[in-house]
């Protein structure tokens, strides 16, 4: 059902947004720590969570399936150790808690009956409302759902505006529009729980990007690209403003794919998709773009089975490209770009050579 967040949120909302760019900043004369990673990956037939630092793994845990996102709890009001949550990868079935310190499962939600997770949330700016994007079971509907950051329970849900809703992104609030946003990238696929991850309607793909009024729900704007079989599916945003897309080719017809897009942006002048990659990219490239990340006004792809690190300019211009096989995740700490593969690669970019490893798409900074 539909629901609105109260005017004391939007408040909340508001101030939040003013100070996050403050949080986290280290003090004068305070040693630099080495960057410690949440990460999620799977060996054999068992997926992990974990802390990742300095090349190996300082404790696991467990997980029922894969995970795709990884994020922080909120604090309680209660002094207690650090939380972090779990999102199952679509179609998912569970939210889990836990704490990586120790590695031991809080809290395990399996999801409801006619809902399925699509392996992604985010907070909103106050932390009092956790979003998810998940599917309707029965419809195909996608769904940005409002729960409970603690009980994890479901309060209200807004239609996405499209099928296989993925990233969300907030945004902050900007000329015209004096309220927070909503991006949701509605990467177009339809999957069911019975099916797995098979892919339902490829012959009707209708990838969108849908800014949402964040308490509202109400559709405030929808971007299309013009070839309908580019899925659009992770999002970042550099200090511009301009939003980065991470796109994935589903064509039928697998041969198109090399000649499509990895990126595309959104900024004042709508959406467009950047060429096709090019140099050290283009000789394996199959068209699937797997993070993103941001460093100012650098985006930086990975494209796990091309097996190379892409980054363009947020105005559309290449940077340039690194080799590292097994890419999958991309992460930014203290302006320090960090990616996880299998194999080393210089060029001042921070890395982690891991083998027999499958790591899943996302990275969180544990700072």
């Amino acid at each position: 059902m539909p629901g609105r967040l109260t005017r004391r949120a939007a408040l909340q909302c508001a101030l939040a947004w003013g100070l996050g760019s403050l949080s986290g900043m280290p003090q004068a004369g305070q040693a630099r720590q080495p960057a410690q990673w949440l990460v999620s990956w799977y060996h054999g037939t068992q997926a992990w969570a974990g802390l990742w630092q300095d090349g190996r793994i300082l404790r696991r845990t467990p997980l029922p399936a894969r995970a795709h996102q990884l994020l922080e709890l909120p604090p309680t009001r209660r002094t207690g150790p650090r939380m972090a949550l779990a999102v199952a990868r679509r179609p998912g079935e569970y939210l889990l808690r836990w704490n990586p310190a120790t590695g031991r499962v809080q809290h395990h939600h399996a999801m409801e009956d006619d809902r399925f997770l699509a392996g992604h949330a985010v907070y909103s700016p106050e932390l009092e409302t956790l979003f998810t994007t998940e599917t309707d079971a029965a419809s195909g509907q996608g769904l940005v759902v409002a729960r409970d950051p603690r009980s994890l329970q479901r309060r209200f849900e807004w239609a996405s505006g499209g099928v296989g809703p993925h990233a969300l992104l907030w945004e902050p609030p900007r000329a015209g529009q004096p309220r927070p946003t909503l991006l949701v990238a509605n990467g177009g696929i339809l999957n069911l729980p019975e099916t797995g991850r098979r892919k339902l309607n490829l012959g009707a793909m209708d990838s969108n990007l849908t800014r949402l009024d964040a308490f509202t729900g109400d559709i405030l704007g929808q971007w299309r690209l013009g070839d309908p079989h580019l899925s659009l599916r992770h999002l970042a945003r550099a200090q511009d403003g301009t939003v980065g897309i991470a796109l994935q080719a589903e064509h039928p017809d697998r041969t198109v794919r090399p000649q499509a897009p990895a990126l595309a942006l959104l900024d004042t002048q709508g959406l467009r998709a950047l060429p096709a990659p090019t140099g050290e990219a283009a000789a394996h490239w199959d068209g699937y773009a797997g993070d993103i990340a941001c460093t100012g006004d650098t985006f930086w792809v990975t494209a796990p089975q091309a097996g190379c690190l892409m980054a363009w300019r947020s105005n559309g211009s290449a940077a340039r490209t690194t080799p590292l096989e097994g890419v999958c995740p991309v992460g930014v700490a203290d302006g320090e770009v960090w990616a996880l593969g299998t194999r080393a690669f210089q060029h001042g970019i921070r890395q982690a050579a891991t083998e027999r490893t499958q790591w899943d798409n996302h990275l969180l900074h544990w700072v």
